[in-house]
């Protein structure tokens, strides 16, 4: 069972400045880890470099609402090719951070969530995402049927989503749309917004109703510590090829 999102990752060129922006941007900095073992399971997921790459570093913030970010950093920055994943947040991001991603702007109008913040909030956070989709019936079902999300509204080529959630900051509200160009695959070091991360009870419940629901491909779980907690994981490929990443909490 899916019990929230975790974070969004997001990767950058320039990792110590990408750190500086957001915490100017009004993210909190939660923890740093340096040197996280690179899973071999994820191999499939990632550039040829990243995969050669033995450790990762990230640091994990916090806004004022939503889902967390993790920024992570390969030894060598991965390619912008591929799909990914729109965010908007409250207050926007410096510009820099901005440059050369995607922007709600390449969705429909309509498929905008129907209560954002603006530029005169003080809070900071993810409000949602945006996903391009290139069979949107197909994403619409694995993201309802594999992941939990309910319906809120929809037209001939967009569909908004939501993630309930018992903690307001595991909620997420996603809009879907139709973008029915082939493109590379995203990897999990690649330039900007690139894996969602959903909380899960039963990983591997999870991982089977997703193989049944749409999911192109997925890996083998694999155990991590991430600031002192252990975990357990696996990263998939949903219909539109975006990449989700599965978290199940070790107790």
């Amino acid at each position: 069972m899916i019990l929230g999102a975790s974070h969004l990752t997001f990767a950058a060129a320039e990792p110590a400045e990408a750190r500086r922006l957001l915490i100017e941007a009004g993210f909190k900095l939660e923890f740093e880890q340096r040197r996280v073992p690179n899973s071999p399971e994820k191999a499939p997921f990632l550039s040829p470099s990243a995969r050669a790459a033995e450790t990762l570093d990230i640091s994990y913030f916090k806004g004022d609402r939503g889902p967390a970010l993790e920024l992570v950093a390969y030894p060598s920055p991965g390619s912008s090719a591929g799909r990914q994943f729109i965010p908007l947040f409250a207050r926007g991001l410096p510009a820099p951070l901005r440059a050369g991603l995607p922007s709600w702007e390449s969705a429909p109008k309509a498929a905008l969530p129907v209560a954002t913040a603006g530029p005169t909030t003080t809070e900071q956070g993810l409000i949602a995402l945006a996903c391009p989709a290139q069979d949107l019936a197909g994403s619409i079902s694995f993201w309802r049927e594999g992941l939990g999300f309910s319906a809120s509204g929809g037209g001939a080529d967009w569909a908004r989503l939501e993630l309930p959630a018992a903690l307001p900051q595991w909620r997420l509200k996603l809009s879907l749309f139709t973008d029915e160009r082939s493109t590379e695959a995203p990897t999990l070091d690649g330039l900007g917004f690139r894996c969602l991360s959903l909380l899960s009870s039963e990983l591997e419940k999870d991982l089977e109703l997703l193989g049944r629901t749409g999911a192109v491909e997925r890996s083998a779980p694999f155990a991590l510590t991430v600031n002192g907690k252990k975990l357990r994981a696996a990263v998939l490929r949903g219909p539109g090829r975006e990449l989700i990443e599965l978290i199940e909490v070790v107790r």
